[in-house]
């Protein structure tokens, strides 16, 4: 999936559970930040290349438990 020329944050999971797996993803001149996890108990998976990110290209804040794996992230 790609996402490209987005002023704003391109991708933001909040407050999410249970697991979620993020692939193939290709982040590309974002404005602002790039993949942004905020609060929640998920178990996330990522494989994504980001390039061109105007903000923090990856932001992991305010989680009560869950986990982040990243696979294959190219920033």
């Amino acid at each position: 999936v790609l996402l490209k020329d987005i002023t704003g944050d391109a991708m933001r999971l909040t407050n999410t559970s249970g697991s979620v797996t993020l692939q193939n993803l290709d982040f590309q001149s974002i404005g602002g930040r790039g993949l942004v996890i905020n609060g929640g108990n998920a178990t996330v998976s990522a494989l994504a290349t980001l390039t061109n990110i105007t903000g923090d290209a990856l932001v992991v804040q305010n989680t009560t438990g869950g986990s982040v794996t990243l696979t294959d992230v190219d920033i």
